[in-house]
């Protein structure tokens, strides 16, 4: 948690847009992860969903078992860039 936040206070905007795609799936399987904060690391990785430019832009042809081992992928990227 961020410690310059109150614990009671809202979540930011960008982290309660990722919780509700990671828990939501559309008729192709789960949904864009994309938070709306699309600037690409010096690894070429987003700093807002952490997917590369390749899963970016693969998205839509995905099949839903691809999606969620991009999402897998992201979130281990997400959690290795908190670590």
């Amino acid at each position: 948690m961020d410690s310059s936040r109150r614990p009671d206070s809202p979540a930011p905007v960008w982290q309660q847009r990722a919780s509700q795609h990671r828990a939501s799936e559309d008729g192709a399987g789960p949904m864009s992860p994309c938070v709306s904060i699309c600037t690409l690391d010096a690894q070429g990785v987003c700093r807002g969903c952490f997917r590369t430019l390749a899963e970016i832009s693969g998205w839509l042809r995905m099949s839903a078992d691809e999606r969620r081992a991009v999402l897998v992928n992201s979130e281990l990227r997400r959690a290795s860039a908190a670590a």
